[in-house]
């Protein structure tokens, strides 16, 4: 429990802290900064909501051997959520600009980052006490 709560404060702190250095230095005000808002908050709540499903999976003694299948399936599941939700701005007919659409893989690949840095160690921590046994 210990472990979660410190892992969900983590991964929201990154969260928040990458959002307010690229909102801050690297944009100016417009509508694609309440896209990259919501951007960001869908890939960090879900990064914790992926890693705390993993710690809970790992307490399940007959799971463990599939904590690495489980996290790729649902990383491709919340790439799925995320071209669903946002769809309409991602796809849209009007020519969007380069820097924006790069923009928009900076909050994925620091959650993706956060996350296989706590799933990392997650399965550390299982090997580990599995040489112990």
């Amino acid at each position: 429990m210990k472990h979660s709560i410190k892992s969900l404060f983590v991964i929201l702190g990154v969260g928040a802290v990458t959002y307010g250095i690229h909102t801050k230095f690297f944009l100016e005000e417009g509508s694609f900064l309440d896209f990259l808002s919501r951007t960001y908050f869908f890939h960090f709540i879900c990064s914790a909501l992926l890693v705390l499903g993993i710690q809970a999976l790992s307490t399940v003694k007959s799971l463990v051997n599939s904590l690495g299948i489980a996290y790729l399936a649902s990383l491709f599941i919340k790439m799925g959520l995320f071209v669903l939700l946002f769809k309409e701005p991602l796809f849209a007919e009007e020519e969007t600009p380069k820097s924006e659409l790069l923009s928009l893989l900076i909050p994925f690949f620091i959650s993706l980052f956060v996350e296989v840095y706590f799933i990392a160690k997650i399965l550390m921590k299982i090997d580990t006490s599995n040489n112990i046994q």
